[in-house]
């Protein structure tokens, strides 16, 4: 009847320990999705909300750097202008940002190091 008894014991302590181990894995998974794949998941539903809400005439900044004006747009493309007379068409996920001439340059790199240099005399 001992034998039973500690063969009973036996078996819980190891499916206690069995999810004792798995604990970290699930914490580490959990604390990766809420750092790296959430932030993503939001970033890209803005973009893709930005994108939906260009239209004719707004100028663009491409991914590949070039500065234009939409033209024409159709269901999967944007007809850009980028000079005189040069349009190219273009995948509606090639836009990279909305341009805005008038929108201060706050998220430059430049400009945030002399606002950091200006907190810093203060």
């Amino acid at each position: 009847m001992i034998s039973i008894a500690y063969a009973a014991d036996a078996a819980q302590a190891g499916a206690s320990s069995g999810f004792a181990s798995f604990l970290p894995l699930i914490l580490i998974l959990v604390v990766f999705w809420f750092l790296v794949m959430r932030p993503q998941q939001q970033k890209y539903k803005k973009h893709q909300e930005m994108i939906a809400e260009l239209k004719r005439g707004d100028k663009v900044i491409l991914n590949s750097g070039f500065l234009g004006r939409i033209t024409k747009v159709d269901d999967r493309f944007f007809t850009v202008e980028i000079a005189d007379s040069v349009e190219v068409k273009v995948d509606k996920n090639a836009v990279a940002d909305r341009y805005d001439p008038n929108a201060p340059a706050e998220n430059t790199p430049a400009v945030a190091k002399k606002a950091d240099k200006k907190d810093e005399k203060k």
